[in-house]
């Protein structure tokens, strides 16, 4: 009899079978590989984007500092035209006036003056517009979280000569507007660690 009119043995049968399903799983894993590596890089990119996104809006925001106080519902001014440094709830990290666009979404008539306030909470930086410049009490809010899953965030003023983490401003002399000339925020994130963003305001230029 020959080989074959025998066919294969059982054995055979049993190390082809056996070889079939080491090349399926070594290419499961290799796939797997392909698709984690595929989600982990648009992951990283994302986040990325966000970062690149949140340093736009921040420096659009600073480079438009109008000098103007603000006055709260109760008609108190603000400290400063500029007022920067955490508070004692660690929320608050500056408030400001900007010159800008009428917002969008709102149905009311409002000025291009903008007051924005960025804020830190939940693990969230987020950007907060009045409608209103002056406020008064049911003023909406509304609230654009730039960044999420932080560990802390750290604000500092640049005054031309030192860094410092507050700013309370003054009054103004002539056209100069009573801000620092550069903020630095420096994002403590989960995954990469510190991240610091630097950015010139109009009296810097």
């Amino acid at each position: 009899m020959t080989r074959s009119d025998e066919g294969f043995t059982l054995v055979e049968v049993m190390v082809a079978t056996f070889i079939m399903g080491v090349l399926s799983i070594i290419g499961l894993v290799m796939l797997d590989d392909t698709l984690s590596t595929k989600e982990t890089l648009d992951g990283v990119l994302s986040e990325v984007e966000k970062v690149e996104q949140a340093r736009a809006i921040i420096k659009s925001d600073l480079a438009q500092i109008a000098n103007r106080k603000t006055k709260d519902e109760f008609g108190f001014a603000t400290a400063g035209v500029f007022v920067g440094g955490v508070d004692l709830d660690s929320v608050q990290l500056m408030q400001f006036v900007r010159n800008g666009n009428e917002m969008p979404g709102l149905v009311m008539v409002s000025s291009l003056l903008q007051h924005i306030e960025y804020r830190f909470e939940h693990g969230n930086l987020i950007r907060r517009v009045r409608a209103r410049v002056d406020s008064i009490s049911d003023t909406p809010l509304i609230d654009r979280v730039l960044m999420s899953d932080l560990k802390s965030v750290q604000v500092e003023f640049f005054d031309g000569e030192i860094w410092a983490d507050s700013w309370t401003g003054g009054s103004s002399l002539g056209n100069e507007i009573p801000a620092p000339q550069a903020v630095s925020l420096t994002l403590h994130t989960n995954r990469y660690g510190p991240l610091q963003l630097l950015f010139s305001t109009p009296v810097g230029y």
